[in-house]
């Protein structure tokens, strides 16, 4: 599903509206905007000659381009208004044709250049049109309408860098531009740069205040930035405008939940929840999760807190709740509990693939394997710690004779069966398995694995007795400075870079130390390393 919002008259010429881009509306965000980027190509002019036989063909041909050249005896314009009428009557080519022989005339003249990239894009002819468009700017820079029909152009090519920076040229030259700030916005939403986008869709609002579909976008955005009261506010002007789609009504009720939430009234957030939500509402304890994950996820810590020890009284043998909200509070803890880790990822294992990898945008798995294959094209026995649904398998596949993966929760386990990669699959914590195989493997691959660990002290030493010597061990970490390791409001524990390299210096030389960021959290990048080490013979 996509629009295009745009005003009713959409021929070229001085003063037309460029379309917005193509965007889906909030809740099937997909990948709505072309991959194929248009190459520029040049735009052959034709010869002063066969203008001269065009033009005679034309007035034989269209009583209407007779009468407009007997009324205007400069060709160029008659042209033109040719041009405009044949695009007005649906003949697109006839209005290339009829621009490209005005532009031969006078080629210094900026509108006709806009008006042949309006008529290029629209028979599909988006390098041509990206051409014709740049030389109206090389003509007229001021222009602001040129500059947005360009930065359009280039959304469709994938060139978001420059695409945004001729999204700016056209708020510059122009602040009142709805159209730019409208589609710059759907643009940095699209790059999940959620405040930025939110004051755009702001601006557009704005400037239009019927526009429904601003409204309905900066309430996403806001709502995906962690601004609840803003969203429920944007989500209401929508209502207003048009009827709410599914997933926006059920942000509305969340978000003013939310906004509830952050003043520490749990039964009130509940009620606002039910009054909008009605009988398509979430379950209390679904909605109070999600709000525990977000709130703390946008730093909100007291409000999470408080909905964290509401959940617990409420089920007090929560392992997850209580583990996340042991890290939320603080508290001294070296390793996340296996029950937690069990009933966490058995609850996550059918999503995993889909909120890690396409929301959270993490790719370490492929990342961390292609840094081991520098220093390995292939080992006998490689041992994949911690394989969650087998994110890693296809790539180790490559380096590996034999691939095992372990992991504690069978949730997991099943999805990476479904692979079928692996020659085993076991369930087990991470360090009594490395333990009881003893100069086993070549390889150990633990890709965010160390991230539920705080003291790596035993992992080290049960990998070194896992490993043969000269064998690989390959991880990932979440970074902290100031401090050995540290436990995230998230679960997560991260690590000094540098500790982790004097710790592994006992038995291993540091082959690889990376600094990457490793997926998205509250919608800002985690920073991270990826590290290769090598046992010492």
């Amino acid at each position: 599903m996509a629009f295009t919002r745009q005003s009713p008259e959409v021929r070229p010429g001085a003063g037309s509206p460029t379309p917005a881009p193509n965007c889906p509306p909030p809740g099937v965000f997909a990948d709505a905007i072309p991959s194929a980027p248009p190459a520029t190509r040049p735009i052959d002019l034709p010869q002063a000659g066969k203008v001269a036989l065009l033009r005679a063909e034309l007035r034989r041909s269209s009583p209407t381009f007779a009468a407009l050249e007997a009324a205007d005896p400069e060709p160029c314009r008659a042209l033109r208004r040719f041009g405009l009428l044949e695009w007005e009557a649906g003949r697109l080519a006839g209005a290339v044709e009829a621009f490209t022989a005005a532009l031969s005339l006078s080629p210094g003249d900026a509108d006709l250049w806009r008006d042949l990239a309006f008529a290029f894009q629209a028979v599909g002819q988006a390098g041509a049109a990206l051409t014709a468009i740049r030389r109206a700017l090389g003509l007229a820079p001021d222009e602001a309408r040129s500059w947005l029909m360009c930065a359009n152009l280039l959304v469709q090519g994938d060139d978001h860098a420059g695409a945004e920076a001729a999204f700016r040229q056209a708020i510059l030259r122009d602040p009142a531009l709805s159209d730019a700030h409208f589609a710059l916005g759907l643009m940095l939403f699209e790059r999940r740069r959620y405040a930025e986008a939110a004051r755009h869709l702001a601006d557009a609002l704005a400037l239009v205040p019927d526009h429904a579909m601003a409204a309905l976008c900066l309430g996403q955005a806001r709502y995906l930035g962690g601004n609840f009261a803003g969203a429920a506010e944007a989500f209401a002007v929508c209502g207003a405008l048009m009827p709410l789609p599914d997933t926006a009504r059920r942000n509305l009720a969340r978000a003013r939940a939310f906004t509830a939430l952050l003043s520490g009234d749990v039964d009130a957030a509940l009620a606002a929840h039910a009054a909008i939500a009605g009988a398509d509402g979430e379950e209390d304890d679904s909605l109070l999760y999600a709000a525990f994950s977000m709130l703390s996820a946008y730093g909100h810590t007291e409000a999470a807190i408080a909905v964290g020890r509401y959940r617990l009284a409420r089920q007090p043998g929560d392992p997850v709740q209580a583990y996340l909200l042991d890290a939320l509070c603080g508290c001294p803890l070296t390793a996340a509990p296996v029950s937690y880790l069990e009933s966490h990822f058995d609850a996550f294992a059918p999503t995993f693939d889909e909120k890690l990898v396409g929301l959270l945008l993490y790719r370490v798995p492929q990342q961390l394997a292609a840094l081991a294959a520098r220093h390995r094209h292939h080992c006998a026995d490689v041992l994949d710690l911690g394989c969650g649904t087998g994110l890693g398998a296809a790539p180790l596949s490559a380096l590996a004779g034999r691939l095992t993966g372990v992991d504690v929760a069978d949730g997991m386990l099943a999805e990476a069966a479904k692979r079928g990669l692996y020659a085993d699959l076991v369930k087990a914590e991470a360090v009594d398995f490395l333990r009881g195989a003893p100069q086993r493997y070549d390889l150990l691959f633990a890709a965010d694995l160390l991230t539920y660990f705080g003291d790596l002290a035993p992992l080290f030493a049960a990998a070194k007795a896992a490993l043969r010597p000269g064998g690989l061990f390959c991880l990932s970490i979440e970074t902290v400075e100031g401090r050995n390791y540290a436990l995230l409001p998230s679960g997560r524990f991260a690590h000094a870079p540098a500790h982790v390299v004097a710790l592994a210096a006992r038995d291993f030389a540091t082959l690889e130390d990376l600094a990457q960021d490793l997926r998205l959290e509250g919608q800002a990048p985690v920073p991270g390393r990826l590290l290769v080490f090598e046992r010492r013979r």
